[in-house]
């Protein structure tokens, strides 16, 4: 059982830092974009 609940640990970690990383990558798209304009 604790098995499944590290997996799920990992798991949920894992979303939120690519979660974050994909946020931040859209931030700077938006910068680039508004630049540009």
């Amino acid at each position: 059982m604790s098995k499944i609940s590290d997996l799920a640990k990992t798991f949920e970690q894992t979303s939120r830092t690519e979660a974050a990383s994909i946020e931040q990558q859209t931030k700077a798209d938006l910068d680039t974009l508004r630049q540009n304009i």
